[in-house]
């Protein structure tokens, strides 16, 4: 189990604001941020073919693929269409018009986003620069009298985690990555001072006094002892 120390001096508080994609609706855009790009995933709830059409823009991003976007979902499936890439050390911003047709149904319906959602990505010109900001950010958010875990949707260890926490009432703060890349990138930077390159890890990422674990094998006997780390 990695284990390795956090060096934090100060505590403030990260105030950020974040947005989350995935509505009350049959069909919709599911934002995944995986390392540096952005992926935008078309969910089918329902129990009946969905063909699905996405026209998007954008400013200071790379795309896999280009024009309008047509997919064919399966009842109860995802579909990956398009993976956003945004340049270095730009702000840079999308939107996007998704039209969905249901099997059976002759007309589609047409869903626009309006506003541009707003992406900057932190990744710096130089290292130095990237390793100051990284220990900004850390210092902003993470509080080292504090037990902070990093959760994901869908993440069964996660919710496991949090249950013990809360049976064994520990004090925490929660940071869902998949719903805000404020979250996201806070995670990494602390893996990154600490010399995790952005690789794969496995989720949650617990800090407890000054301390960062993350891919814990032993989920079960690492939350039992949660209290005397």
């Amino acid at each position: 189990m990695p284990r390795m120390k956090l060096l934090i001096t100060t505590a403030l508080v990260l105030v950020s604001t974040y947005f989350i994609t995935a509505q009350n609706k049959p069909v919709y855009i599911v934002q995944k941020q995986v390392e540096k790009s952005l992926e935008l995933i078309a969910k089918n709830t329902m129990d009946k073919r969905v063909t699905v059409t996405l026209k998007l823009t954008s400013e200071n991003m790379r795309l896999s693929r280009e024009g309008e976007m047509v997919e064919v979902i399966e009842p109860l499936s995802e579909v990956r269409m398009v993976v956003l890439t945004p340049m270095p050390g730009k702000s840079a911003t999308f939107k996007y018009k998704l039209s969905t047709q249901y099997e059976g149904d002759p007309e589609a319906v047409t869903e626009e986003r309006t506003r541009p959602m707003a992406y900057r990505t932190v990744v710096a010109n130089s290292a130095k620069h990237r390793d100051k900001q990284a220990r900004l950010n850390v210092e902003k958010g993470i509080d080292p009298r504090q037990v902070t875990i990093f959760v994901n949707n869908e993440c069964k260890r996660c919710d496991y985690a949090i249950k013990m926490l809360d049976i064994m009432d520990i004090d925490y703060k929660k940071y869902n990555t998949a719903e805000s890349l404020v979250y996201n990138q806070l995670m990494w930077d602390a893996l990154y001072i600490l010399g995790e390159k952005e690789g794969r890890i496995k989720m949650p990422v617990i800090t407890k006094n000054n301390e960062i674990y993350f891919s814990i094998n032993d989920l079960e006997e690492f939350m039992k002892g949660m209290a005397n780390k």
